[in-house]
């Protein structure tokens, strides 16, 4: 394709109102770039500051880790059930503590139970003295 047509593809917003570069950039933040803004919008073909970058495409960076800690909670899982097995590892409380997190932000939370416990108490006064006494 020309460069002319590349640059006409670029500039195209699809239906979420994103062109192809924006596409790209969202594609290979946390895939090859493993987070890097700056790398992923090098090669996402974007100029500019990155801070008008992320807080144009703030919404959907936020969706896609969202996805990316659900994504992740199998890890998560994986690594408590290893510590589990195996509690006399060098740490596993680090391991404990970040995949508590994941699994948190990923969505798996902890099920408490309240237990209510009634009870009754019996207040014996002493009698009442009169004004007669």
């Amino acid at each position: 394709m020309s460069e002319f047509k590349e640059e006409l593809a670029a500039d195209v917003i699809d239906s979420n109102g994103l062109t192809h570069k924006d596409n790209k950039f969202l594609e290979v933040l946390f895939d090859e770039c493993k987070g890097n803004i700056k790398e992923a919008m090098k090669l996402a073909g974007l100029t500019g500051p990155q801070s008008l970058v992320t807080k144009r495409l703030g919404k959907q960076i936020k969706d896609i880790s969202s996805d990316f800690f659900v994504a992740n909670t199998a890890k998560a899982t994986i690594a408590m059930i290893e510590v589990h097995d195996n509690p006399n590892l060098p740490g596993n409380k680090n391991i404990i503590t970040a995949a508590d997190k994941i699994l948190d932000r990923g969505g798996i939370v902890k099920k408490e139970e309240t237990v209510i416990q009634e009870q009754n108490f019996m207040f014996i006064l002493p009698p009442k003295e009169s004004d007669n006494e």
